[in-house]
Parts: C-alpha cells; structure tokens; sequence
C-alpha cells in the first residue's frame, strides 16, 4: 500500500467514524428504500432507470465505510 492510498483510506475512515456519519447514513437508507418503492409506480421506463441509478447512488455513500473497510484489509494483505 503506497502513501497516498493509506493517506486516503485514513482519511476516510476518519470521515465516516463521525456519529453525524451514522446519522446520514440512516437517512440515506431510507432515501433508497423510498425511492425504489416510488420507482413502482413511475410513468416510463426511462423513469424507472432513473430512479435505480439515484438510489444505487445513494447505497453506494451507505457502504462507503464497510467498502473502505475491505479496501484496506485487502491491501494490508496484499502487502503481506
């Protein structure tokens, strides 16, 4: 793991251990389970594609800690 990538996940995993972090993430949550539940009764598919792109969007700052998380135990490993 090179500098910039353990400066990097350092200062993720940082960003993401703030209680503000847990509080976001709850509310992000239900953005998506909201959004896929209104993406039922869109007009178009077009809509329909919209709404899965926003709420993957959405899951992806979710995972954004445990993502982080793995990351970094598979470059430690990798360094091993």
């Amino acid at each position: 793991m090179d500098r910039t990538d353990d400066k990097f996940i350092e200062d993720m995993l940082q960003l993401t251990s703030y209680p503000e972090w847990k509080i976001l993430v709850k509310d992000l949550e239900s953005q998506v389970y909201h959004t896929q539940a209104n993406s039922l009764e869109a007009k178009s598919w077009d809509k329909v594609c919209e709404a899965r792109g926003f709420a993957q969007g959405l899951a992806y700052i979710v995972n954004l800690r445990d993502t982080i998380l793995r990351a970094k135990e598979a470059l430690s490993d990798a360094a091993l």
